[in-house]
């Protein structure tokens, strides 16, 4: 079977499926596939990521900041600080992941909104660990440990 068409912008992102197309290519029903991912033994970490957020009320910079670091983490590995945060991501349950990614894309997109701004002050300061721990149903320090041992975030092996 020919693979369908990656829609990220290139070879390393991971691909960019329509429902539709995943449907047709598992020979299930959309149905089928929604009660998967949304199972509550393994939900998929996008899918919390984008409730929590909503739950959260994120504006859409953090958003799009919090799904390029979840990219980040459960990309392919090329590289050593890839494949460490893979290795991360696998010992990881879904929450958690979810998790850290917003709290980084958070501090990103307030980083680039201060950065941004002419007096430096950003009017949208990152959210804290504390309050994404509870809104996405974790206790703080095992949220906190694993953002720790996460390589990207400056944690986890060197």
């Amino acid at each position: 079977m020919k693979p369908h068409v990656r829609r990220g912008k290139s070879e390393d992102e991971l691909p960019r499926l329509e429902m539709a197309d995943v449907v047709t290519q598992a020979d299930v029903t959309e149905a089928t596939l929604t009660r998967h991912m949304r199972h509550e033994d393994l939900p998929w970490p996008s899918l919390l990521l984008g409730d929590v957020c909503q739950r959260m009320q994120q504006p859409q910079a953090t958003r799009l900041e919090a799904q390029k670091v979840l990219d980040t983490m459960l990309r392919v590995p090329v590289g050593t600080t890839q494949l460490l945060t893979r290795e991360w991501a696998r010992k990881q349950p879904p929450k958690l992941i979810a998790a850290c990614a917003l709290l980084l894309g958070s501090r990103k997109a307030a980083a680039d909104e201060a950065a941004a701004a002419l007096s430096g002050a950003a009017s949208m300061p990152p959210l804290d660990a504390a309050s994404i721990a509870v809104a996405s149903g974790l206790n703080a320090p095992s949220f906190e440990e694993a953002l720790a041992a996460y390589p990207g975030a400056g944690g986890g092996r060197a």
